[in-house]
Order: C-alpha cells, then sequence, then structure tokens
C-alpha cells in the first residue's frame, strides 16, 4: 500500500460542489482505499454533506470508491471524531435532508475546536464473524502466549471479539516496553469506534525518514500542538554517541581488541621459536638426506599457515561466544535508558576484516622471523651429536 496525502481546498461555499485533488501515482490498480478525511481548520459552525467519493486516473472512468448513501445494518460505518477532544462522536447516517440528485446523503455538524474533524470510512463486520487487526508482537509476549506469526491473539473483548493478526514480532522500541502490541492504524480506529472506545486515536507514529530530512522533519512536528513530544531516532544516536560513559566503553573495547591481536601475534611467535628449536635435529637430517633448503622453507610455511588457520578460526569462534555472552550483560549506568534494551552487539565488518587481516599478516611475518631453517654449521653439529 502507498499512502497520499490530497487537499481538496476551502469548504466556505453553498450548495453542491464537486472537489477535486490530484495525487500521485496516477497509474492505480482498484481497489483503492480512503484512511480519512480531515476538516481543518473549523473556523465557523456550519454543516457539510457528503455524496460520494471516487478516483479516476490517466485515460480511465471514474471509479467510485465509496458512497455515503449506503447504510451498514452489520458492523459500523462511517464515523466522525469531535473536534474538543478528538474521541469518537458519532456514525453518519444517510438521509434526504440534503438529497443529491435524489440520492441520500451523510451530514456533519462542525463548530470550531481544538482538533481537526475527521470523517473516518467504515469496516463491514458480518455477524458473529470473527475481526481480526494486523499487529506486530513482541518476541517476549508471543513466547508467553505460545503464539507464532501467522497465528491470533486476543485483544479486544466483545461481541464479535475482536482478534489481532500476528504478521511480525520485534525485539525493543525505545518507547515501548518489553512486552508490547503495535496495531494496524486505519483498522483499530474502526474497530474501537463500533465498541465506542475512549480513546479510539494512536499514541504515537513512526517515521521512516532520509538522514538528510529527518531535522526539517522533526522541527515541523515539534511545532504541531497536537503532538506531544518528537523523539528523533538520529539525535538519540548522536547523543549516545557522544555520550563519556559510551565513549569510555568504545575505547576500551578497542583497546582489549588491539591487545588480543598483539598478544596473539607474541604467543604465535614464541610458538614457533620453540618448535622450531626442537626440531632442528629433524631439520638436520632432512638436509642431510638431500632435501633442499628451499623444499623444507616450503614445509615450515605449509605447517605454518596450518596452525595459523585454525588458530584464527578457533579464535573468531571462541571470541564471538564470549562476546555475545559478556558484553550484553557489561552496565555502565543504572539508569533505564541505558540498561532496557538490553545491549546489542553491533560488529563493523570492515574494522573487523581489517583487524583480523593485519593480525595474521604479523603473525605470518613473526613466524617467518623465528622459524628459518637452520644454517649448515647448525646441521653438522647436529649430525654429530646423533652419531
Amino acid at each position: 500500500m502507498l499512502p497520499v496525502t490530497a487537499a481538496f481546498g476551502s469548504l466556505e461555499f453553498d450548495g453542491w460542489r464537486n472537489l477535486s485533488a490530484s495525487f500521485a501515482p496516477i497509474h492505480f490498480r482498484s481497489p483503492l482505499r480512503l484512511r480519512r478525511l480531515t476538516i481543518t481548520p473549523v473556523i465557523a459552525e456550519g454543516t457539510i454533506a457528503l455524496s460520494d467519493f471516487s478516483a479516476t486516473g490517466a485515460a480511465r472512468s471514474p471509479d467510485l470508491i465509496y458512497g455515503f448513501d449506503a447504510t451498514y445494518p452489520l458492523g459500523p460505518g462511517w464515523w466522525i471524531s469531535d473536534g474538543s477532544t478528538g474521541l469518537f462522536f458519532q456514525n453518519l447516517e444517510p438521509d434526504t435532508r440534503y438529497p443529491r440528485e435524489e440520492q441520500k446523503t451523510a451530514h456533519i455538524r462542525v463548530r470550531p475546536g481544538l482538533l481537526p474533524i475527521t470523517v473516518n470510512p467504515p469496516v463491514v463486520v458480518v455477524s458473529h464473524q470473527v475481526v481480526q487487526i494486523p499487529v506486530l508482537v513482541s518476541r517476549g509476549l508471543l513466547d508467553r502466549n505460545r503464539a507464532k506469526i501467522g497465528g491470533v491473539i486476543a485483544v479486544l473483548p466483545g461481541d464479535p471479539p475482536v482478534e489481532g493478526l500476528v504478521v511480525g514480532s520485534f525485539e525493543y522500541f525505545p518507547t515501548l516496553y518489553a512486552d508490547s502490541v503495535v496495531y494496524s492504524l486505519p483498522l483499530l480506529l474502526q474497530v474501537l469506534a463500533a465498541h465506542r472506545d475512549s480513546q479510539p486515536w494512536p499514541t504515537e507514529l513512526w517515521a521512516s525518514v532520509p538522514i538528510d530530512k529527518a531535522q526539517a522533519d522533526v522541527k515541523s512536528l515539534s511545532a504541531d500542538p497536537a503532538l506531544v513530544d518528537v523523539i528523533s531516532r538520529y539525535d538519540l544516536e548522536r547523543q549516545k554517541a557522544a555520550d563519556p560513559l559510551a565513549v569510555a566503553a568504545r575505547t576500551n573495547l578497542v583497546l582489549g581488541f588491539a591487545a588480543a591481536c598483539i598478544l596473539a601475534v607474541v604467543a604465535f611467535a614464541i610458538y614457533f621459536a620453540f618448535v622450531a628449536r626442537s626440531r632442528i635435529s629433524e631439520h638436520a637430517i632432512l638436509l642431510a638426506v638431500g632435501l633442499s633448503a628451499s623444499q623444507l622453507r616450503r614445509v615450515i610455511w605449509l605447517q605454518q599457515l596450518m596452525i595459523l588457520a585454525y588458530s584464527t578460526l578457533l579464535g573468531i569462534i571462541v571470541g564471538g561466544l564470549l562476546a555475545a555472552v559478556l558484553l550484553p550483560g557489561l552496565q555502565v549506568s543504572t539508569s533505564i535508558a541505558d540498561i532496557t534494551p538490553p545491549t546489542v552487539i553491533a560488529i563493523d565488518p570492515g574494522l573487523g576484516i581489517a583487524g583480523i587481516a593485519i593480525t595474521i599478516a604479523a603473525c605470518i611475518l613473526a613466524g617467518a622471523l623465528v622459524s628459518r631453517p637452520p644454517a649448515s654449521a647448525e646441521v653438522m653439529i647436529e649430525l654429530r651429536s646423533l652419531g
């Protein structure tokens, strides 16, 4: 679905008039769906009558999307919100008080208020059929209810009952508690209105915007008096990046990684130095029976690379397991915002690959320096000692 917004202009006129607005894309596939019709600002008291809502694209005849002359006996029809509280106000009932071409229309009595008046589309509920609202459910709540993606969970009692169709899951979100449910807004509002709920409006709006437009969008939203607070993920990330505790933690991790790499190089060099000294006799015999120095170097290099590859693979596995187990448990603060959600490990692929590559290269260089083939004098001394 591609939500679009279009402005129909002013309603300061008497009589019937066709109001039109352009939207993109002009090539669309039916069915289209009206999420809501917003009337704002209401500066004077009056009556607005609605006849029908149609859409037309390039080289096609108009498609009737909704008619305001229909009734919905099996469920809630068109309904409007109150301009003072934003709550459900009443259902729209078609009548002949303001007919258009001898057809029934639905009329609204509007009055000035603090909030916009919204006209919301109907949801047809077949008698005794369960209404399912698409929802996102936290992983912990899914596990406790023994539910899974594609299953249903009860979200609202009533007749008919309302269930949530689980379409996905999430772990944590900055403004949500651990056990949370995120609803599909349009259908939820309609169901809440049908149940005469006292708060049929969203408490949060999540928006994904490009980084270069984030600041402008935050300023624009912050100027809206209907919003309590605007939280920018980019601002939170910048604040966390500049936090002294976070900087110290990253510095410690980098120093620890560098120290581990240096210790790995030193340990590898010491190991090969001992191995090379302990195998002088073997090298001497191989040289004495005709093995060339180049062949002996290839054997040593092959042995060195095999041990290095095995050690690197084992080190990555053990290090990854230790990081996954130990790092999330580290707490640098007692603030709720710093420990909820828990620490998430993010690996920089470029930095990690560069560090491992430099460590491997340093190990190869160190191994080459300490495991050189024995000189001729050393060979003769070793052969005499063997008798």
